[in-house]
């Protein structure tokens, strides 16, 4: 049967339809819990976050009792990604650690607390998070499997990756390099070139050079490069 490929602005068309439709309703009468869940799900999609944050955070505080689990673990991750996309990462921190209650092994809760914290500029603690994920289990509730694996693997190996570099620890950023030929060979050539560089940075040199003029001899004494700055 022909597959239908669609464009990220026939989604986004997609989602204006479906918040007309919300809206609309919503006028008439309340929405149960699971189309509030939806509603504030177009909501992101459609990149309106501060709508969706209201809209979710009141699906989770009235009806989570009513809620099936299912909708209610993916309110919560939609409430700490709409937080997130609005630049209010504290918020987004204390919504996505409040899905652990949930699902602790959910790899995307872990994530999204993780990234708080490193757009917080808190690079220490957010790696516990990343390492959380990374050894989140393929959960499901009522059969259904929910967990990205590229949530496990890829993207907090990327992330713990970027914040070794940051800290210029050379043996982490070479362990993360290697761990990620198991995943992308590519982003293994990016990681381990990007571990040679810093081990270039950090390397001490002998800053001392000499030059001759007329056979007379100056040598220029350390000028104490700060090593820290690269692009």
């Amino acid at each position: 049967f022909p597959v239908t490929i669609r464009s990220q602005s026939d989604l986004i068309k997609d989602s204006g339809r479906n918040i007309g439709i919300f809206e609309k309703h919503v006028k008439k009468q309340k929405l149960e819990a699971r189309m509030q869940y939806y509603y504030g799900k177009e909501l992101f999609d459609a990149g309106q976050f501060l709508k969706a944050i209201d809209i979710l955070s009141e699906a989770i505080s009235l009806h989570a009792n009513e809620m099936e689990a299912h909708d209610r673990l993916m309110a919560i991750q939609y409430l700490a990604q709409s937080y997130a996309a609005a630049g209010q990462w504290q918020k987004s921190f204390a919504t996505a650690t409040s899905g652990f209650v949930l699902d602790a092994s959910r790899a995307e809760f872990w994530l999204l607390a993780g990234d708080a914290m490193a757009q917080m500029g808190k690079l220490k603690e957010a790696i516990p998070f990343y390492e959380g994920a990374r050894l989140g289990a393929s959960t499901s509730v009522n059969g259904l499997t929910f967990t990205s694996p590229q949530a496990r693997g890829l993207y907090p190996l990327n992330q713990l990756a970027q914040i070794a570099f940051s800290m210029q620890n050379y043996n982490l950023l070479k362990h993360y390099a290697e761990e990620a030929k198991e995943f992308s060979s590519d982003l293994a050539n990016e990681l381990l070139k990007k571990a040679n560089d810093l081990q270039g940075l950090l390397e001490p040199k002998d800053q001392s050079e000499l030059f001759k003029t007329n056979d007379v001899i100056i040598t220029c004494p350390p000028q104490g490069a700060d090593y820290r700055d690269w692009e």
